[in-house]
């Protein structure tokens, strides 16, 4: 790839935390920090809810959707590659009119967010 030329350390090895920078910068998507949801839209939603998270590091997240009663209505698995972007989508089309809750984890750090469904 033409934009990680000559990102590189002693010994020709690839210097990863300059090349994730890089490609951040260059393909506006990837986010590793500390867990956070974003953003999410659209909302108040009718059909698909998508969510932009910060994620610390590659691997599977739990995602669930509950009503504000805590009854979980939906679970997802979501998993992060080296390719992947830190974007979700849900369809909650199926969901009745109410706010509900957004919930990631995975074993380590838990952050959640609400939406409404129209």
């Amino acid at each position: 790839m033409e934009v990680l030329k000559g990102k590189t350390v002693s010994g020709g090895r690839l210097n990863l935390r300059k090349a994730i920078e890089t490609l951040n910068e260059n393909y506006n998507g990837l986010r590793l920090g500390a867990l956070s949801i974003d953003k999410l839209w659209p909302s108040p939603s009718t059909s698909n809810l998508n969510g932009l998270l910060t994620i610390p590091r590659f691997g599977d997240f739990n995602l669930t959707l509950s009503s504000t009663d805590g009854k979980i209505v939906s679970r997802q698995k979501l998993t992060f590659g080296g390719t992947s972007f830190s974007r979700f989508q849900v369809d909650v089309k199926n969901l009745a009119t109410g706010v509900y809750i957004v919930t990631i984890y995975n074993g380590k750090e838990k952050k959640s967010a609400r939406f409404v469904k129209l």
